[in-house]
């Protein structure tokens, strides 16, 4: 066949003969395959030269075998014709040619000779290569000439590729062309000549012509018959014999086979119609099978179908063929799936099977439980997510290294199978944990692990409905700064940040992830974000992860010799195989600034990466060795389009090297004007996709645009807060500052009068309360009690938005203002206005969800100085339980307030209250508290230690006292014996902020003094560089301890020595810890001094601290130079060694916890006698006072019990006393005195007895671990003596009571004498009468008879009333009973009976002593209350007594209820030296006395020197004051009322400057101020007008209340 005129230059039009459709042609184009690195550039160069290539022998005159680089020789070499060859200039050398067929002999030609012709008959469609080199005069081989000309030659004869493998080709072009059946013809032979090529089916046939060697020829039918015949054209015309072949073209493949959807059981495969086959009847025929097993079948008509019957955890090929009606099947599609375990039976494993859904919480992770004290491995499956959890959020870089026991024990040849549960992929264990966890918990474990510089879940994969989800929730909480240019810190969602994306195609021999690690390591300071093959159970199957695409960052520190790239860096990397994971790789696509596939095999399909809206560069990395790789790799770039300095291919690189080339390429991707994004804009991307977001939640979208709505009314913060936060600003200030001074009364005016000042004080604060109440709740307030008055979900949403929003604003705030002060900082003429008023800013700056809970605290504290019925009052009485519930979760809730350095009591009290209510009462609280000086890592190591969520940030310090609970889980609430731990952590010592001002040491004192107070346990932190603030704070710490020693608690205390760099240091510091010791025992020897209890010596002496025990050393935190430092292993260690101890010290039977009712009073109690000036001396507090009154009613009903069972002895005994005799006629005295004296030993050894019984149960009371007994220790032994005392009194009263018996019983015998002797003397009578009579002989008569009697009876009458009886002095009996009596009692009424003549007492006018005044209102309300008790005790006896009157029933009992109730009330007998108020200690033999009620001093009449008028001030408020006593007991000097206990040892008042004390006494005071002043000879005191206003009502609640009735 030939074709005239055919130009030289040759048409590839094809020429249609007998066709009606003419097919389309499309020229495969070639184009040189980039160069892998630098070893195939060195190979290219070499073949181009004929340089023999290293390990290739420089004599073998044939071509490298296996040249990847094919007929790229040709061109490299110059340009000859067939059989030609150039001279080589300057020689005149022989020139020899050689050709590569086998047995033909080289060839030689003269000097001169251009041309030549072959002499052999070159076989059709066989190549050859020949070389010309030159010869020299001898034969030899010149070898100067580094120039070899070689040319590939074939014959005329073209030689067609067979049908298998152009259809292998063919099948992918046709892909990207996905329209046409395509037919790949390939000629190997050298482009020098044009073709001839021909297809046909009958009835048509087609020509073309082309200088190609490689033909596509696209329109054919599938599964039809054509005959293709090739011939060479020569230049001048000439044409070849033609080589034919017959071809049958296939029925097309199924089009993107993919799984929709997979479960534990069933996989939906989907796939699409080849192209053109819409007019071809047609079916698929599916099949799938597991290795070794038979396939199964299923047809379809449609593009996807369901798989059932599956085995989890097993792959299985899938394939798919497209399958004609009238016969013939496509070639396969076929694609493996891995049938994961269904999620529920994983979780089931790790022992998570309940909690699927976000059911695990928070609180339930940071529960205190008995893992968190177990060290060993675990011991299953089921504990490993525990175990996990548990190092995580204590920040563990040893988190992720998790085995079961059993496996840490097997040898290295044990295998571990997939089915098996007791070897767990990490990877597996984290996605578990995510799919449990409650979005408040995601972002929790992402902050840890974001910490440990792990890499984090952005997509989560769930392995049962094949969903991802973007975790964009999860990461809104990471913080992180770093230096490029200049220093940025910020959120990491909110950064533009340039993301880098890696994924797997097929296998790849290169591990991915441990490369990952080391692109983004430094060698200096390596981290393994990223999971991978070489760690601990890293090669375990992975049974549910795959898919997850886990995010690390690379953040920059400035330094050029540390960082690895300059700018920061996000690192994406998928799990398994991306092929299986379209939707993961179509958002990395289109995300990413560029995505790295791995992979072995470059003719996979990459159509994901491909045909996505990508806008990432794409990059293949391989480490294949096979020969033809570069072929392979060149055709895969020319079919997907990729850039051929794009693929990235390790040959004899070392890893370090190859890491270097893909850390280039990174930076150079970086660095360029590459679109960085953040990874909120991915959210658009990732809905679009059908991956969901886990923002998007109806709850967290509510609370989202709730926050919202408050945060767009920031523009400036501290105008913010004048505007919407306005209660707790200016205002609340003022208001503790009168609250301290009320209790120091530093500027009161001697002259005023205290009563008067304290009166003004409380003017001024309620004025500032009513400011506070004419302000509406604003616009924010209002939005913020809406937020947290929703569902407990929706509500902790709210919290958390609002301190994410109002955290980016603040900071945005800060970077501005921390500028401006930077710049006027810098220039020459500083305005020092300006500097100021900026360092202001900064301090006020700040914004947090804490600040709206202080608004919220106002509120309240506001509507409680309104009365009970207000409306406004009632409004409100619901918040403190919506912050109490805040406290629940985790939440920190503010106790001290920073700014204004005070509580607000009355809103900490109903919280607390509300708290206890929540939790059923079970509300027991033991409390762990930090001091320290400032940034020391007080917070850092709070949350290291129990995972807690303490504010930490750089330049931002914590401000006053943060509260937060820590349940304990009920496995060891009977060992801690309590339901919760409160930590507290607090404002740093030693602010800068503060050190300028006078009150920064009084600042650090009293918030030392009330969190040591506080807390069960105190952590003194430390660090060791700060050894000057060091002793500082342990000063104030002495200064706090000695406080709370002497106020009844004995506290425990730890030394924490930060930033350690020697483990060892506490083995080799013994001699610093000494030294330690004797610097505490000096500060407490000072300390003691100063606040006058001198008897405390050394440090020990206030607090129990072991140097050895109760010191340790931490290392610093990070491990490494931040921002990429993870948290030091030694650091996380360390702390949990002491957390250990500190739970271990919890335990002990020493340390007794309040309930949360009990511990708000001791907060109360503890933080007004804070505010007081010395401490010490006024530390007699309600808590202390309740405490005695307790320990007394116990005491009282021992001492009931002991006069009860005497009583009932005594009654005994002189009843057979009284019995004796009563049989005989006369009674032997001598004997019945022996019997009393038996008596009287056993009634001594029964009373030895019942007094050892009080003694016992004084000592268990005191034994008992009791939140109060500690208390009262130091009255024990006022208890002892009581007893004994008892025991004395009993003694004497059952010995004068028997002793009474036996006179009483004497007396009756001398009565029974005497009515006998009477007896018989008038029998005589009778009988003497009767002889009378019957001797005068008559009858008498019955008058006669009466006579003669009545007459006999005068006369003995007469002669019986002469028995002498003995005459008893009453009045000085009756007053030696009363002496007696109150002989122990050294008060005012025994000074009156040793004075008094009882016989002439009472026969004048009565009148009333002074010193025993008495107001008949007092009177009035003790016959009130005396008749309330007769009517209880009567309906208490109602049955027994029936008719009978209840002073019968009283008379009958003994001991009388009246005489105990007045040896009760009537107390001691001491007064208060300053208003004469009774001592109410209520045991005998006491030797401190105190009152809970004082009164005004007038009561004791105390007068003004000056104007002689009564004093109105109260004693408990004269004691806080600067004020001044005289009298008689001070020789008439003038005292400070600070220093009364000088003068007055024994007496203890406490001082109390509240308006609502006392309030019974004041008005008794106004209302009888006259009376008082006429009978006192003095002029009516002042009355404040506060006193004035006081009524009825109120004197009888204050009464009450002191009383607890």
């Amino acid at each position: 066949m030939s074709y005239p005129g055919v130009p030289p230059g040759g048409s590839d039009e094809p020429d249609k003969r007998e066709a009606s459709d003419t097919p389309v042609e499309e020229a495969a184009s070639e184009s040189a395959l980039p160069p892998g690195g630098p070893n195939e550039l060195e190979r290219r160069e070499a073949v181009a030269s004929e340089e023999p290539l290293p390990g290739e022998d420089a004599t073998d005159k044939s071509l490298p075998q296996g040249n990847p680089l094919g007929q790229e020789e040709a061109a490299a070499s110059e340009e000859l014709q067939p059989g030609t060859w150039p001279q080589v200039p300057g020689e005149e050398e022989r020139v020899q040619s050689h050709g590569d067929l086998p047995g033909v002999q080289a060839h030689t030609a003269d000097p001169d000779m251009q041309k030549r012709d072959l002499q052999e008959t070159p076989e059709p469609g066989t190549a050859y290569t020949y070389r010309t080199y030159s010869l020299s005069t001898y034969g030899i081989r010149r070898t100067n000439h580094n120039k070899t000309h070689s040319i590939k030659m074939f014959s005329l004869s073209p030689v067609v590729k067979s049908t298998e493998e152009s259809w292998s080709s063919s099948a992918q072009l046709t892909k990207e062309q996905s329209a046409h059946t395509v037919f790949c013809l390939n000629i190997k032979t050298m482009p020098l000549n044009w073709y001839a090529v021909t297809w046909r089916q009958v009835p048509e046939q087609y020509n073309r012509t082309t200088s190609n060697c490689q033909v596509e020829v696209t329109g054919l039918h599938p599964r039809e018959e054509y005959h293709f015949s090739v011939a060479t054209l020569s230049q001048d015309g000439r044409q070849s014999s033609s080589v034919e072949r017959f071809i049958h073209t296939e029925i097309p493949v199924p089009e993107s086979l993919a799984v929709s959807s997979i479960t534990g059981s069933s996989a939906r495969i989907s796939w699409k119609v080849p192209s053109k086959m819409q007019k071809t009847p047609h079916s698929f025929l599916v099949s799938y099978q597991r290795e070794g097993s038979e396939p199964n079948y299923i047809s379809s008509k449609s593009c996807n179908t369901v798989i059932t019957g599956l085995t989890p955890g097993t792959d299985y090929t899938v394939r798919v063929q497209t399958e004609l009606q009238h016969g013939g099947k496509s070639p396969p599609a076929s694609l493996q799936i891995h049938l994961g375990v269904p999620l529920s039976d994983l979780l089931s494993a790790v022992g998570l099977s309940n909690l699927q859904g976000g059911k695990l919480t928070l609180s339930s992770v940071l529960e205190i439980n008995s893992n968190m004290l177990c060290d060993t491995p675990a011991q299953g499956s089921q504990q490993l997510s525990w175990l996990f959890l548990k190092k995580l959020m204590m920040s563990n870089l040893n988190a992720r290294n998790l085995q079961c026991d059993q496996l840490m024990h097997m040898s290295s040849s044990t295998n571990v199978t997939e089915d098996s549960y007791d070897a767990m992929n990490p990877l597996d264990l984290i996605t578990a944990l995510f799919h449990c966890a409650d979005p408040f918990l995601q972002q929790e474990i992402v902050s840890k692990m974001f910490m440990c510089q792990f890499a984090v879940p952005l997509l989560l994969p769930n392995c049962d409905t094949q969903q991802s989800t973007l975790m964009l929730w999860a990461m809104r909480d990471l913080v992180k700064n770093y230096k490029a240019h200049y220093s940025s810190e910020g959120r990491i969602v909110e950064m533009e940040i340039a993301m880098v994306s890696f994924v797997r195609v097929g296998e790849s021999s290169l591990y991915k992830s441990q490369t990952l690690n080391k692109l983004i390591s430094n060698s200096s300071q390596p981290n393994e974000p990223f999971i991978h093959h070489d760690m601990p159970c890293g090669d375990v199957p992975r049974r549910i992860s795959d898919g997850l695409v886990e995010v690390s960052w690379y953040l920059p520190c400035g330094n050029k010799n540390i960082d690895i790239f300059t700018q920061p860096v996000a690192v994406a990397n998928l799990r398994g195989d991306s092929r299986s994971f379209e939707a993961q790789v179509s958002f990395l696509c289109q995300t990413s600034a560029a995505v790295f596939i791995f992979t072995d095999d470059p003719e996979g399909d990459l159509s994901p990466f491909t045909n996505t809206k990508r806008k990432a560069e794409l990059f293949l990395v391989t480490n294949s060795q096979r020969k033809d790789i570069v072929d392979e790799l060149k055709k895969t770039c020319r079919q997907h389009k990729l850039k051929e300095d794009h693929v990235i291919m390790r040959t004899n690189q070392n890893e370090s090297d190859f890491v270097k080339i893909l850390r280039l390429l990174v930076k150079n991707i970086v660095e360029s004007n590459v679109v960085k994004t953040n990874m909120i804009t991915f959210t658009s991307t990732a809905r679009q996709i059908g991956i969901l977001v886990d923002e998007d939640s109806s709850g967290c979208q509510n609370a989202k645009q709730n926050v919202e709505g408050i945060s767009e009314m920031v523009k400036n913060v501290v105008a913010f807060k004048e505007e919407q936060l306005p209660l707790h600003g200016t205002i609340w200030k003022e208001i503790s500052q009168l609250e301290k001074e009320r209790y120091r009364l530093r500027k009161a005016n001697r002259d005023q009068g205290i009563q008067h000042y304290t009166s003004a004080l409380d003017t001024q604060e309620q004025e500032l309360r009513k400011q506070q109440h004419q302000r509406d709740i604003s616009d924010a307030m209002a939005n913020f009690i809406a937020g947290i008055s929703q569902s407990n979900k929706e509500s902790l949403y709210f919290l958390k938005w609002l301190k994410i929003q109002l955290d980016t604003v603040s900071r945005n705030n800060l970077s501005t203002l921390r500028q401006l002060y930077k710049d006027c900082c810098r220039k020459n003429l500083q305005d020092n206005e300006l500097i100021k008023m900026l360092d202001e800013q900064i301090s006020n700056c700040l914004l947090g969800p804490e600040h709206f809970f202080r608004e919220l605290g106002q509120i309240y504290e506001c509507a409680c100085s309104l009365t009970q019925d207000n409306p406004a009052r009632q409004q409100v009485q619901h918040l403190p339980r919506l912050c109490a519930q805040m406290l629940l979760d985790g939440f920190p809730v503010e106790l001290v307030d920073g700014d204004a350095s005070n509580i607000p009591m009355k809103w900490i009290s109903a919280v607390l209250t509300e708290l206890h209510q929540l939790v059923d009462k079970k509300s027991r609280i033991l409390v762990l508290t930090v001091l320290g000086v400032q940034s020391t890592g007080k917070s850092t190591l709070l949350n290291t230690m129990f995972g807690v969520q303490f504010a930490v940030s750089s330049g931002r310090c914590t401000r006053g006292a943060f509260m937060l609970l820590i349940k304990v889980s009920e496995e060891l609430i009977s060992e801690l014996k309590c339901d919760f731990i409160m930590v507290i952590d607090t404002e740093g010592l030693m602010s800068p902020e503060l050190a300028a001002l006078d009150i920064s040491s009084e600042h650090d004192n009293e918030l030392a003094t009330l969190v040591i107070g506080l807390s069960d346990i105190t952590i003194i932190n430390v660090a060791m560089e700060n050894s000057i603030e060091m002793k500082d704070v342990l000063q104030i710490a002495v200064h706090a301890f000695l406080r709370m020693k002497e106020a009844g608690k004995k506290r425990r205390c730890l030394f924490v020595h930060q930033n350690v760099s020697d483990m060892s240091a506490h083995d080799n510091n013994k001699r610093d810890r000494n030294k330690l010791v004797d610097q505490l025992n000096e500060m407490t020897w000072a300390a003691a001094t100063m606040e006058k209890k001198a008897a405390n010596t050394k440090f020990t002496d206030v607090m129990k601290y072991d140097p050895d025990k109760d010191s340790y050393y931490i290392p610093g935190l990070w491990h490494g130079t931040p921002p990429m430092a993870p948290v030091s292993t030694g650091y996380s260690e360390t702390v949990y060694e002491l957390k250990k101890s500190l739970l271990g010290l919890l335990q002990s039977d020493e340390i007794i916890c309040n309930d949360a009712v009990k511990f708000q009073k001791w907060t109360e109690s503890l933080w007004k006698s804070v505010k007081f000036e010395n401490f010490i001396f006024n530390f007699r507090n309600s808590l202390v006072a309740d405490a005695y009154s307790d320990v007394c009613t116990e005491y009282n009903s021992w001492e009931w019990t002991f006069q009860t069972e005497m009583n009932s002895w005594r009654v005994a005994k002189t009843t057979v006393i009284s019995n004796c005799g009563l049989t005989e006629k006369n009674v032997n005295i001598s004997e019945l005195q022996t019997q009393v004296r038996d008596m009287l030993h056993e009634a001594s050894v029964k009373l030895d007895k019942e007094l050892q019984t009080i003694k016992d149960n004084i000592e268990k009371y005191f034994q008992q671990k009791d939140n109060k007994v500690h208390l009262v220790e130091k009255y024990k032994q006022d208890f002892h003596t009581s007893a004994t005392t008892l025991r004395q009194q009993t003694w004497h009263s059952v010995r004068q009571c028997l002793e009474q018996a036996v006179e009483i019983r004497k007396g009756m015998e001398k009565v029974n004498t005497i009515k006998d002797k009477q007896r018989k003397t008038i029998e005589t009578k009778v009988l003497e009468l009767i002889k009378q009579c019957h001797g005068r002989g008559t009858d008498l008569s019955e008058d006669d008879v009466k006579e003669e009697f009545d007459k006999m009876w005068r006369e003995g009458m007469s002669e019986l009333s002469n028995v002498d009886l003995q005459q008893t002095d009453v009045h000085q009996h009756a007053l030696h009973l009363l002496k007696e009596n109150l002989r122990e009692k050294s008060g005012c009424v025994s000074e009156i009976l040793s004075q008094v003549d009882l016989k002439t007492s009472g026969q004048g006018e009565f009148t009333v002593k002074e010193d025993c005044v008495d107001m008949d209102q007092f009177i009035t309300n003790l016959t009130d209350l005396i008749k309330d008790m007769e009517i209880s005790v009567a309906q208490e006896y109602d049955m027994r007594a029936s008719r009978t009157h209840i002073t019968e029933i009283i008379e009958q009992l003994a001991p009388k209820p009246h005489d105990l109730l007045f040896s009760s009330l009537c107390g001691c007998g001491h007064q208060c030296p300053f208003c004469k108020t009774p001592c109410e200690a209520g045991v005998l033999g006491h030797t401190t006395h105190f009152s809970n009620m004082h009164r005004p001093r007038a009561f004791g009449r105390y007068t003004c020197h000056d104007s002689k008028k009564l004093i109105a001030d109260i004693c408990t408020t004269a004691v806080l004051s600067d004020g001044r006593f005289s009298g008689p007991d001070t020789n008439w000097d003038w005292i400070p009322y600070k220093e009364y206990k000088e003068t007055y040892p024994d007496w203890d008042i406490a001082g109390d400057a509240s308006i609502e004390a006392s309030d019974y006494w004041k008005y008794v005071m106004k209302e009888f101020n006259r009376e008082l002043a006429n009978y006192y000879n003095a002029e009516p005191a002042d009355i404040p007008d506060e006193w004035k206003a006081l009524t009825k009502q109120d004197a009888l609640t204050s009464l009450k209340k002191a009383f607890k009735m």
